[in-house]
């Protein structure tokens, strides 16, 4: 992780008491639909949809998983 994302992540806690960073920075949005393109358009599916009656739960994991993968993509945009 580089030093411009420390302000645009989000510690979330785990049940067994540790975190992992989430960010849905536009940046790293970008870097994730370049190098994985069904992930973000499933995301992005989710966030431009005008569900009245609130989001799925599955949705909500997606949304979670994109923010830890945004987190924690290398410079390769791999998972470190």
């Amino acid at each position: 992780m580089d030093k411009q994302m420390l302000n645009t992540t989000y510690d979330f806690p785990l049940i067994d008491g540790s975190t992992v960073k989430l960010t849905l920075a536009f940046y790293y949005l970008y870097q994730l639909r370049s190098h994985h393109r069904e992930l973000y358009d499933r995301y992005n599916k989710i966030m431009q949809s005008s569900n009245k009656d609130g989001f799925d739960i599955l949705d909500m994991v997606t949304v979670c998983y994109v923010g830890y993968m945004c987190a924690n993509m290398n410079a390769e945009n791999v998972l470190s």
